[in-house]
């Protein structure tokens, strides 16, 4: 096993546009690397009035449909800027997204950690 802390990482200006974040894109698509995947972000960009949507999608079996796993809203500024999705075992097509609900684009820094 291998533990690679960023496997994927950036500073990303998130608008109201999905934004998928180991495509680096607005563009999805769908990771069919195996292994134990966990989502980091520092929130510190957030103001009161703000919303962020956090989306984990993954295909359940093999040649299945992409759907929704997880998915979080992170509202206003945050009493704890730092924020950590829960690993996950993934690898028939997954995918996680930011995206801001409200109108105004906030820059965030983030990474996706994997044990493959």
């Amino acid at each position: 096993m291998t533990i690679t802390v960023d496997a994927y990482s950036g500073t990303t200006s998130i608008t109201t546009s999905e934004y998928f974040l180991p495509n680096a894109s607005t563009t999805a698509t769908a990771i069919a690397t195996p292994g134990m995947w966990q989502a980091f972000f520092d929130l510190t960009a957030l103001v009161d009035g703000d919303e962020i949507q956090f989306t984990i999608y993954e295909t359940t079996v093999s040649a299945g449909t992409q759907v929704v796993y997880s998915q979080q809203i992170f509202t206003n500024q945050q009493t704890i800027n730092g924020q950590v999705h829960p690993p996950l075992i993934l690898g028939n097509g997954w995918n996680m997204s930011l995206k801001m609900l409200s109108a105004t684009a906030r820059s965030i820094p983030w990474r996706i950690s994997s044990v493959t």
